[in-house]
């Protein structure tokens, strides 16, 4: 967790700094970028590989990713965090070519996934990452049919389904 808060802080606060950066001063843009593109570049990486191994810690099958809001809230973090890095590759490009007022536009949508990634962030850290394993027991008194149901231990992968069935005794 450690480290993948000081490599989210590295990328976010140098984010910021660069936007600040070019509100104020356009001329010294250029040196802060090909600093701060290597930074992002490793902040990055060291968040896949951080994130990676969290979840793999989290969760006992990856499976359980597409169970609960938690993990298609992640999965969603995990596109975000795709186009992040195909953004910075791009703006890798513009660097290269000694275009940097050319690749402010690729900052801010940068910025703007950054905002998105903060907000699944926060919201994921008030989800649990495994389903509640709580067994279900449904009844239902009817006019012509009773059912009970009970499906235990209602997690995801293999439970037991039990359905049962009575008729009033006037309907024979």
């Amino acid at each position: 967790d450690f480290i993948h808060l000081v490599a989210a802080a590295c990328w976010v606060g140098g984010l910021i700094l660069l936007y600040a950066k070019w509100r104020h001063n356009k001329l010294d843009l250029g040196s802060y970028m090909q600093k701060f593109s290597k930074f992002a570049l490793i902040s990055i990486l060291v968040l896949t590989v951080s994130g990676s191994l969290s979840v793999l810690l989290f969760l006992p099958n990856l499976r359980y990713l597409t169970y609960t809001t938690w993990g298609i809230l992640l999965l969603v973090k995990v596109g975000v965090v795709v186009l992040v890095a195909l953004i910075g590759f791009v703006i890798r490009l513009f660097l290269r070519r000694k275009r940097v007022n050319q690749s402010i536009t690729w900052v801010k949508l940068d910025l703007s996934l950054m905002v998105v990634i903060v907000v699944l962030v926060g919201l994921l850290t008030y989800m649990a990452p495994i389903p509640a394993n709580e067994p279900l027991a449904w009844h239902q008194m009817g006019e012509k049919v009773h059912v009970t149901v009970d499906i235990t231990p209602k997690i995801p992968g293999n439970n037991t389904f039990v359905a049962k069935v009575w008729l009033p005794e006037k309907a024979g």
